[in-house]
């Protein structure tokens, strides 16, 4: 198998358990890397290498017009699957991945193809400090995550200006650091609530990396603690940017363009067993466009008679990436999981590569 450097896996590695991607964990000397493989951690083996075949640029030519044509399906030089999810796998043909219909290449996955999953564990020894209480503070970050900005040293959260339990609940977070909370009225229907104290902000340091709405995700240090810490966070989250339909049993959500979360919520997702499904959009404001995210979380899948699978393929194009790396991991084993928990197998044979 060969997948794209932008892949992300979930790995285990000297530091900590979390999320990371493939180009970057190739940095690494394999032999201090684990993976999962849905029911344990394994070594790996080796990394290899693995540039997109030399003629990739008349192959896509060749699909296009055959698309354009609406021809038989023509082989692709690199594919892209797209699950129901909104997740994409970047890989060259031969990659191998396990489906209803048995363990399939890419070349042979076709839309409607379902990918099977597995659950992410929580690191053996999670990180529980006894005076930063998963409810609080992973409540709070998930809501600073969603709504949150600073100036200087003041926590600034957007609110509507009804949104009292909300108000209440900070006061709380404020009284518990040893901190403070302010709330103004910014306008008809808008709030502001400025919290101030170092202990707060040590706090965001801690567990936040960036400032925007387009480079907010979480600090590294978040994968150290327990699902009950995630959960907390995931729950302040939809609390901010999250809409809950009553009538579909789900969480609606959007957010601005910022890939670091949509990856760090896809591995929040799988570490918690919970449904997510995520789509570019364009939101709008007034008359400004903006480019961003839309979807849903559901804690509870759907039982409705049409439900489709989350990971089910709804479409294959060709992939881009410049660079490819093949996994091999230790014993006969060879199968891991992604980040999001979609498994697929190492060590694939019979496919065209050409190492670096």
């Amino acid at each position: 198998m060969a997948l794209s450097g932008g892949a992300w896996l979930y790995a285990k590695t000297q530091k900590r358990v979390m999320p990371s991607m493939l180009k970057d964990l190739v940095r690494l000397n394999p032999k201090e890397v684990l993976l999962w493989t849905g029911s344990h951690w394994q070594p790996v083996r080796s990394w290899l290498a693995v540039h997109p075949p030399a003629d990739r640029k008349q192959v896509s030519q060749r699909y296009r017009a055959a698309r354009y044509r609406h021809r038989g399906r023509v082989p692709l030089a690199t594919y892209d699957i797209h699950l129901r999810t909104g997740e994409r796998i970047g890989c060259l043909g031969g990659t191998t991945f396990p489906t209803l219909r048995g363990c399939l290449p890419a070349r042979e996955i076709v839309v409607g193809d379902v990918l099977p999953t597995s659950g992410l564990p929580s690191p053996p020894d999670c990180v529980v400090p006894p005076h930063l209480p998963d409810d609080i503070v992973g409540w709070f970050i998930g809501l600073y995550i969603a709504e949150g900005s600073r100036s200087d040293d003041t926590i600034q959260i957007a609110s509507h200006i009804k949104e009292d339990d909300r108000f209440q609940r900070l006061q709380a977070v404020a009284a518990a650091f040893h901190s403070t909370c302010a709330v103004h009225e910014t306008g008809r229907s808008s709030a502001t609530a400025n919290l101030n104290g170092p202990i707060l902000n040590a706090i965001i340091e801690t567990y936040v990396s960036g400032r925007t709405a387009k480079g907010k995700h979480l600090n590294v240090r978040c994968w150290e603690r327990s699902n009950g810490f995630l959960r907390a966070l995931l729950n302040g989250y939809l609390s901010g940017d999250g809409h809950y339909d009553d009538t579909n049993d789900r969480w609606r959500i959007g957010f601005a363009l910022n890939d670091a979360w949509v990856a760090d919520l896809r591995a929040v997702c799988g570490r918690l067993g919970v449904s997510l499904r995520l789509t570019h959009a364009v939101h709008q404001l007034d008359d400004r466009r903006f480019p961003g995210y839309r979807g849903q979380i559901r804690f509870q899948k759907s039982t409705h008679y049409n439900a489709k699978q989350d990971t089910e393929v709804i479409d294959v194009q060709q992939n881009r990436a410049r660079k490819y790396w093949r996994v091999t991991l230790e014993g006969e084993r060879q199968r891991f999981a992604l980040a999001s928990g979609v498994l697929c197998e190492a060590g694939g044979q019979g496919f065209e590569e050409h190492r670096a």
